[in-house]
């Protein structure tokens, strides 16, 4: 008979291949069960907002006879609107030294109790703590508490801090401790910065003349050098200067601009991973750091060029290391001269932007057929593409769609579609919906047979600005697709040509009952009218004056629409990250 420890290894192999075969191995014999769950506990998640009984039942499946703790590699500890359960918190402390195997917290808004974090520096095993940091409305006491309680944090290991702020003195509420914990942590390495002003909403308001950043001088650097950077949005400070206006510079105590301080104080050369998305910044933020970023591998931009007439092609340039992972919004961003240079490297490539107001506009950039040969001359080696396409005299690109069979190594394919002009030639077409993203799947690995996942994407629009919207602006919104095909986990499966397809708008629960409709169990008649992601995942997207006859009816889930879209989320989030609202009212 094979050991327990043995047992267990082959238990959490099939659970990382097949996690549905390690649940059917449950149902095997007595002594299977146990190893599955136990298995089946290494990646645990909590959330702390649900009612008191269901998380406290939860905590007691995790503790029923002690038996599971061990067995927890990962935890996820989730309260999105800050309202956590206290008793089932203090609980859930109490839990962690017996979780002995533990390595890796993910820890989001609420404050983390002192004596749980006493407990992870006392496991066996070093811990990581991720934290998320989110502060919507402007001063949450939770947000301040949480970093506060941080600081030091021997476990911290990565700090994402996403806040809107009206005034100076509401981000230095933040900033400041933010500071403290970089010059504090001993391995804090990841760092995510969000700080802004309100992006939507009926008013705009102006950045500050005061400077509300972290306010970094005379040689003051992070205590542990970064090995991972965003940046989305970041009020960077300037020297003030008598007679000359400027922006966030009175208080700044520094000398010149802010981005020159970093790229000379901090220490660059771990950094592995960069991405920058502001917009009027990155590209000249990049391109002063460049020469110092000796270890970098991957990098994320969404702007090719700045006011200042700064470009990314000096980054790629200019940037010593040999990149493995480039994110741009147009290959000509990255250039002919940089691309060959890290093209050896070169596994994973993503050119993407969101569409623009105009369809003209968001077409500027998309490659044409022959590009795709000549980039595939260029780096013949890439494992993962992202690319935006037009549909074709009312079909699939299917010339592009051919060419990509060149790239033999490819394993992952994300494609954006766009919207069009559905305001004068109705709906693209053809409809992207489960059945035909399945079918897409299934056509691209008859030419590419290493292809393991699709995702797809028909609708990229950006977010609502600010002002007063139409109702036509959350048209796209509403009608726009994204789906994520795979290769079914169980062989029997595959070999029937079956496609595992799921919605990243939709929930677990609704994707199931999506499955159940495509199968022919339930009937697509018995969907109720407010759910239209469902209705949009199963027919396509609606005529526009439907569309309009169902806002009507149903006025009120575009609503949590909207604050999801000023909370930053994007149509690549599945629904379980929306407001409880939209959840209700969509299932």
């Amino acid at each position: 008979m094979l050991s327990e420890d043995i047992v267990l290894n082959i238990f959490d192999f099939v659970q990382a291949a097949s996690p549905r075969s390690a649940a059917d191995l449950a149902l095997v014999h007595p002594r299977f069960y146990r190893q599955a769950r136990y298995v089946q506990h290494r990646r645990v998640a909590i959330d702390l907002d649900n009612k008191h009984e269901v998380a406290a039942k939860r905590l007691n499946l995790i503790e029923k006879d002690e038996g599971f703790l061990p067995a927890i590699h990962e935890l996820r500890v989730l309260s999105r609107y800050g309202k956590p359960d206290a008793q089932c918190l203090q609980r859930l402390a109490a839990m962690v030294p017996g979780m002995t195997g533990l390595r890796s917290v993910h820890w989001e808004y609420t404050p983390i109790p002192a004596a749980l974090l006493e407990s992870l520096t006392r496991l066996p095993f070093p811990v990581r703590l991720h934290v998320v940091v989110r502060d919507k409305k402007s001063r949450d006491p939770a947000a301040r508490q949480l970093l506060a309680r941080l600081t030091g944090c021997g476990v911290l290991a990565s700090v994402t801090l996403e806040a809107a702020y009206l005034g100076a003195a509401d981000c230095l509420e933040l900033s400041r401790p933010l500071k403290q914990l970089l010059l504090t942590s001993p391995n804090l390495v990841d760092l995510s910065l969000d700080l802004h002003l309100p992006r939507q909403g009926c008013v705009g308001y102006a950045a500050p003349v005061e400077y509300p950043g972290l306010g970094f001088s005379s040689s003051e650097r992070p205590l542990r050098p970064l090995e991972s950077l965003t940046i989305h949005e970041y009020p960077w400070g300037e020297e003030e200067v008598q007679g000359r206006f400027a922006f966030h510079s009175q208080g700044y105590p520094g000398t010149g601009h802010e981005i020159d301080y970093w790229a000379a104080n901090f220490n660059w050369s771990t950094l592995k991973r960069l991405e920058v998305t502001s917009p009027s910044t990155q590209v000249l933020f990049a391109i002063t750091l460049a020469p110092m970023l000796t270890a970098l591998r991957e990098v994320r931009f969404t702007s090719a060029r700045d006011s200042r007439g700064n470009s990314l092609e000096t980054f790629f340039n200019s940037v010593p290391s040999i990149l493995e992972d480039i994110s741009v919004p147009s290959l000509d961003s990255i250039g002919v001269v940089a691309l060959a240079r890290h093209a050896p490297s070169l596994r994973r490539l993503t050119v993407h932007q969101p569409e623009a107001s105009s369809a003209s506009a968001w077409e500027e950039h998309l490659l044409p057929e022959g590009a795709l040969g000549e980039l595939h001359k260029k780096a013949p080696h890439l494992e993962e593409l992202g690319l935006d396409m037009l549909r074709v005299g009312g079909d699939w690109p299917r010339g592009q769609l051919d060419a990509l069979a060149r790239f033999c190594h490819l394993r992952v394919l994300e494609l954006w579609f766009g919207f069009g002009d559905w305001k004068f030639s109705g709906p693209p077409q053809p409809a992207l919906t489960a059945s035909a993203a399945a079918q897409l799947f299934t056509d691209l690995r008859h030419s590419i047979p290493t292809l393991q996942r699709l995702r797809v994407h028909s609708g990229c629009p950006p977010p609502p600005g600010i002002g007063m919207l139409a109702d036509s602006a959350f048209y796209p919104e509403d009608n726009s697709a994204s789906f994520d095909c795979r290769i079914p986990e169980r062989d029997d499966d595959a070999a029937a040509g079956e496609v595992a397809v799921t919605s990243f708008r939709l929930s677990p629960r609704l994707n199931a009952r999506m499955q159940r409709i495509l199968k022919g169990i339930e009937k697509r008649e018995d969907v109720q009218g407010n759910l239209i992601a469902l209705q949009v995942a199963l027919d396509g997207p609606m005529q526009y004056a439907d569309w309009g006859r169902w806002r009507k009816e149903w006025p009120i889930p575009n609503f949590p629409a909207l604050m999801d879209a000023a909370e930053g989320r994007n149509q690549d989030n599945n629904s379980t990250s929306r407001g409880r609202l939209y959840r209700l009212l969509r299932r």
